[in-house]
């Protein structure tokens, strides 16, 4: 028994001393810090009448906006978040200012990006909150955002957005914290200018009235976007082709060019109205006035394309002469038969058969006039159908004969030309009529180009 007590009061003597040891290492202020924690709960809120809700003061800073996706309907942005509240449980001592404390050993309030792309944002990275000596308690959060933002692109390049962000308690009720705003507002004192957006107002509002169960402060960010960019790369060059397709009906009618400055001033309409709709929303809710007005040149390119096609057909058929090509043809003909002749050998010499259908005119009737021309044997020179044939003659005779056959034809075609007079002043008189209404159409295409470029831009800017 003696030995026994003797261990005990030994082991008790040891466990005395380590206890002192481990006191007297610590400093005054673990020792206060200790003692404040030794009856602290995380878990329930830091007030000491339970009736009364949390106060935390929030204040948003926007640094930089760092895109608006139309597209997508986005925005992305950096910014920070100054949250503040009064921890009654936790008050220091006079000689403590302050303290860094890990955020997990204390409460703090629940706080969510409702408006987040994906899901809300819960508000937790923060590890540290800086715990000051009357009991205030601060918290910054900051990081990247992506919230949605509904982009009406109506007035586009001149168009004015507004995105809000709000932030509130996502798991807890108004019984237990209320949000309210400091006083500060948005604050964009640290904010860096964005190249395509400006900020032109900020507005805060909360829901902080006894009927709501939960709380929540809403911030509300006008956006106005700087026009130069897509003025100068879009609306100018859409305006710019739009009166180039005016043009159109003003080159001749036999001219090539025609066509393809049509063809061109669509294909580029074309081009501009699929870039724009890659880059807008696709949402029938609001359309780009831009759009539409794309749309209508587009649609008066086609028409003026088959206006083109159709004075283009008219008057090639005008100047379609028969005359002239049937000389043109018959010449050759012949000229292929003397060569022939010529380089044939006389012994087998084959036959040569040249002959050509003279037109009719408007009644239908051949109304050509006989050629005088000596008659020979295999030539008759009062028909429509010509026929020679130099299997007989040799090859001087050939080439007379020919001779003889190209003036006669040349005097058929002489006279065809003087009865064709008549027709020919009835083309200039077509061809007058075709190009006054080229100039009409360049006149309606031309006003209606004005007309809805100035509605546009009055759209637009009022």
């Amino acid at each position: 028994m003696p030995i026994r007590a003797n261990k005990s009061a030994l082991f008790y003597t040891l466990l005395t001393c380590l206890i002192c040891n481990v006191l007297g290492s610590l400093t005054p202020h673990a020792v206060k810090l200790a003692d404040l924690f030794k009856n602290y709960s995380s878990v329930f809120k830091p007030r000491k009448d339970l009736s009364e809700s949390v106060l935390v003061n929030t204040t948003f800073h926007l640094n930089i906006i760092s895109e608006i996706n139309e597209r997508l309907q986005t925005m992305r942005f950096i910014a920070w978040l100054d949250i503040s509240w009064v921890d009654e449980f936790l008050i220091l001592s006079d000689d403590v200012e302050s303290l860094l404390i890990l955020k997990e050993d204390i409460w703090y309030p629940d706080i969510s990006v409702y408006d987040a792309v994906d899901d809300p944002q819960t508000i937790s990275d923060g590890k540290h909150v800086i715990l000051f000596q009357n009991g205030h308690v601060s918290w910054y959060q900051g990081g990247e955002y992506i919230i949605r933002c509904v982009i009406d692109i109506r007035r586009y390049p001149f168009d004015a957005q507004t995105c809000n962000l709000r932030v509130g308690a996502w798991h807890t009720t108004a019984w237990t914290q209320r949000l309210i705003d400091s006083g500060k507002g948005l604050d964009i004192s640290g904010y860096t200018e964005n190249g395509e957006w400006e900020i032109t107002n900020t507005m805060v509002e909360s829901n902080n009235s006894p009927g709501f169960n939960t709380s929540w402060i809403r911030y509300h960010i006008y956006l106005k976007r700087r026009p130069l960019h897509p003025v100068l790369n879009t609306l100018i060059p859409i305006v710019m082709l739009s009166f180039l397709n005016t043009l159109v009906f003003l080159l001749p009618a036999n001219s090539g060019e025609k066509m393809t400055l049509c063809i061109s001033v669509l294909l580029a309409f074309t081009v501009f109205l699929t870039v724009f709709n890659d880059t807008m929303p696709k949402m029938s809710t609001t359309i780009s006035y831009l759009s539409i007005y794309l749309v209508v040149q587009l649609g008066m390119s086609v028409v003026g394309i088959v206006m083109s096609i159709c004075i283009w057909r008219t008057k090639d058929r005008e100047n379609y002469s028969t005359f002239d090509f049937l000389e043109h043809t018959a010449h050759r003909k012949d000229q292929e038969g003397i060569t022939g002749t010529m380089n044939a050998n006389s012994e087998s010499v084959k036959g040569h058969r040249l002959s050509f259908r003279l037109p009719k005119n408007m009644d239908g009737i051949e109304s050509i006039p006989k050629c005088e021309c000596p008659e020979m044997d295999g030539f008759r020179g009062d028909e429509t159908d010509y026929h020679m044939s130099y299997s007989n003659y040799s090859n001087e005779f050939a080439r007379q004969m020919s001779s003889k056959n190209i003036r006669c034809r040349r005097e058929v075609f002489s006279s065809s030309k003087r009865y064709s007079i008549g027709e020919k002043q009835k083309d200039e008189k077509r061809r007058q009529n075709i190009e006054q209404l080229d100039l009409i159409l360049f006149k309606i295409t031309f006003a209606l180009v004005l007309g809805s470029t100035i509605i546009l831009l009055i759209t637009l800017l009022v």
